[in-house]
């Protein structure tokens, strides 16, 4: 199955960068152990992480809640990319669910990239259609189909057509059928996978990553906590520390001590790609006896000890913060209000 993988990964690799702007992130070099694999972004420029492998029984359990932990702190969407959930080859069209994490195969993905989206998921037990519950509202009463005509030709409940039209529950895929045949194609809605705020891909339980290395983590993790700033660990991947709030979103990487040189570059570099990708800003951290690490890195502007990077985010949230409050402010100013007491 590992060779079968290595050559799904390079297939993948090939297929999305002919059709998506695709930023590949190779630290660690074990790719079986990395946590995500690239950034891909579509023809608007909005991004979503990806984790390539042949079936999702290759990837572990600390690597999808890493996976998990960057896409909910970093508000991208995150995807695991792979030719079988388990033992049963993936359906084009459809975006699975393993244990929270969200999977698709490549060919559902290039799809997307070309604009048509997937409108099939899975929700526990059952495979559901988004419904456009407006549309299927407008289609129902065009037809003159009273509540109780719909839910017979459904055959479900006057309850749940009524909770579909409100879009509190999504029809299984029979009864999508079914209502398809009667009201048309047209209430049937995508599954936007670029999306932040799609709802379909919302519903798993956000993770914080995984257990921190050492107590600088900790340290650092309490006091950006401190500043109400979202924060996740992760040690899969080509950061240590992501973190988000007060419009901010950034990468860290810390120095642990011991790394060659040229392995700490390489992740510092994998570090700052990702970073651009999402349009966030990429940081390294290291202990103040290890401030000549700097210079054999590449932009040694962005080396900070744990002090100096917290007054450094602590000064940004507060110029947000200022400038939040100044343009609520101002707002107010243009409503006539007297601010002058």
């Amino acid at each position: 199955m590992y060779e079968a993988s290595r050559e799904f990964v390079n297939r993948s690799l090939y297929l999305l960068a002919e059709v998506g702007d695709v930023i590949a992130l190779n630290y660690p070099r074990n790719q079986l152990k990395r946590t995500v694999d690239l950034a891909l972004k579509n023809k608007e420029s909005r991004v979503i992480l990806v984790k390539l492998a042949y079936s999702t029984s290759l990837i572990g359990k600390s690597e999808r809640e890493e996976l998990k932990g960057l896409s909910s702190t970093l508000k991208v969407n995150s995807f695991i990319v792979a030719e079988r959930k388990g033992d049963i080859k993936l359906v084009d069209g459809v975006v699975y669910d393993y244990e929270g994490s969200k999977v698709i195969s490549v060919e559902t993905l290039i799809n997307s990239l070309e604009g048509d989206l997937p409108v099939i998921y899975e929700d526990r037990d059952n495979f559901k259609v988004k419904v456009n519950g407006e549309k299927l509202r407008q289609k129902r009463e065009l037809k003159g189909y009273s509540l109780g005509t719909m839910a017979r030709l459904a055959k479900v409940s006057r309850k749940a057509i009524y909770d579909y039209e409100r879009g509190s529950i999504k029809p299984t895929l029979d009864v999508a059928e079914r209502l398809i045949n009667e009201l048309g194609e047209d209430i049937v809605a995508s599954i936007d996978i670029f999306d932040p705020s799609e709802e379909i891909l919302s519903g798993s339980k956000p993770s914080h990553g995984t257990d921190f290395d050492d107590q600088m983590e900790v340290e650092m993790v309490r006091r950006l906590r401190g500043l109400m700033l979202d924060v996740c660990h992760a040690r899969r991947a080509p950061l240590d520390i992501c973190l988000s709030g007060s419009n901010l979103r950034a990468l860290v990487t810390i120095s642990h001590g011991g790394e060659k040189p040229k392995d700490f570059n390489d992740k510092v570099t994998n570090m700052l790609r990702m970073a651009k990708s999402i349009k966030g800003e990429g940081f390294v951290v290291v202990e103040p006896s290890l401030r000549e690490l700097a210079k054999e890195l590449n932009e040694p502007e962005k080396v900070f000890t744990l002090e100096e990077f917290i007054d450094f985010i602590g000064g940004k949230v507060a110029e947000k913060t200022d400038s939040h409050n100044w343009k609520a402010r101002n707002r107010k100013d243009n409503t006539g209000s007297d601010n002058s007491k």
